[in-house]
């Protein structure tokens, strides 16, 4: 590692020489960006080199803090000399050993809390509160608890959330790998096979009974019908800005994959546009459309349906399906509305292709017998 030349380097140089004499665990220090330094442990086993970085410890680098670092390098000594006494007694250095005891809990709400939209975060974590009663650490999560944590998800909930609340958890799991709190993510090696769901959607018919009704959530109507005419996601169409808007076209980087999808906007998401303008005037805002929270939402959208003698079993990402279909009824070609809608791969376009197959097949069977 190269040095850094300066006065407050060359003290530190001279303190981790001394404390590093003899030792096979060395105390390293790297140059910060931000200022200061990085402390770290060296470990030389079998001739390879392994590294643990010691979160939180940093060293001031100057003459104000010179104490507070001095202590901090001993506290640093202190651990490099534990890690030594295991190096002797076991052959190895359990670099993780120290984390297991960090409450796993308490690590996914922080995370949580940095998340702009965290319900599927908080949906999670009242499933963990559940199953371990507010008590969990690192060192608990094994193989056997991630799979008797699915069995018991899916003894509350269906195979889908499951998925999706046990997606949640593994992501926490690889934040801690990431930050080197644990070596692996024992949770990688079990799946749960999400169930192929039936995909409803809204007729053109449906969609101009919609637009015709009240509702008592206007900016819920207006959202959706928006979604239906562009195949927005819910998550998309919460963070959608007038800068988004350009030329006529809404230009997006969608918030599930951070793909970038290019839509020529129809006349009637055009005209949305327009109402939700002339709002802006009186309360101005970035967003396009201020919506509650996904649930609620839904919540409000099966009400004003089933008020609209629609029997359907509509959520907010029913737009994104009815764009799909009203794309390919209408004599898009797959590969197009695929590219419209921010799908990686066709196949999964494939869907709304038997869709409209099966309304072509009901058309053709309106024809007369001779």
């Amino acid at each position: 590692m190269g040095r850094k030349k300066g006065k407050s380097r060359n003290i530190y140089d001279k303190m981790l020489d001394k404390l590093n004499y003899c030792k096979r665990i060395k105390i390293r220090i790297r140059p910060l960006a931000s200022g200061g330094y990085s402390v770290f442990l060296a470990i030389s086993i079998n001739r390879k080199w392994k590294y643990e970085f010691l979160k939180h410890m940093r060293l001031i680098a100057n003459t104000e803090h010179l104490e507070q670092d001095k202590n901090t390098i001993l506290l640093a000594a202190a651990i490099r000399d534990k890690r030594e006494l295991e190096l002797l007694q076991d052959g190895e250095v359990h670099l993780y050993a120290w984390k297991a005891k960090q409450s796993f809990i308490e690590y996914f709400d922080a995370i949580t809390k940095t998340k702009a939209h965290p319900c599927n975060w908080t949906n999670t974590h009242n499933m963990l509160m559940a199953y371990t009663g507010g008590s969990l650490t690192f060192g608990q999560i094994d193989y056997s608890f991630c799979r008797s944590f699915v069995d018991f998800m899916l003894t509350k909930v269906s195979p889908n959330t499951a998925h999706v609340y046990y997606g949640t958890f593994k992501a926490a799991l690889n934040q801690a790998v990431l930050e080197g709190i644990i070596q692996s993510n024992p949770g990688n090696a079990i799946k749960i096979k999400r169930q192929q769901l039936e995909t409803n959607y809204l007729t053109l018919r449906e969609l101009k009974i919609l637009r015709e009704s009240l509702c008592n959530h206007p900016v819920i109507k207006t959202a959706f019908i928006f979604s239906c005419f562009t195949g927005l996601r819910y998550s998309d169409i919460v963070t959608l800005e007038w800068k988004d808007i350009e030329d006529g076209a809404l230009i997006k980087r969608q918030e599930k994959t951070k793909t970038f999808v290019r839509v020529k906007l129809a006349e009637t998401a055009l005209e949305i546009l327009e109402e939700q303008k002339i709002l802006a005037e009186e309360y101005p805002h970035d967003k396009i459309f201020e919506l509650p929270v996904n649930h609620y939402t839904n919540e409000m959208l099966r009400l004003w349906i089933n008020m609209c003698g629609i029997n359907k079993k509509i959520t907010f990402h029913c737009a994104r399906h009815t764009f799909a279909t009203m794309c390919l009824t209408h004599g898009i070609d797959i590969y197009t509305v695929s590219k419209l809608i921010g799908h990686h791969d066709v196949a999964n376009t494939q869907r709304y292709a038997k869709l409209t197959d099966q309304k072509r097949d009901q058309e053709i069977d309106k024809l007369p017998k001779l």
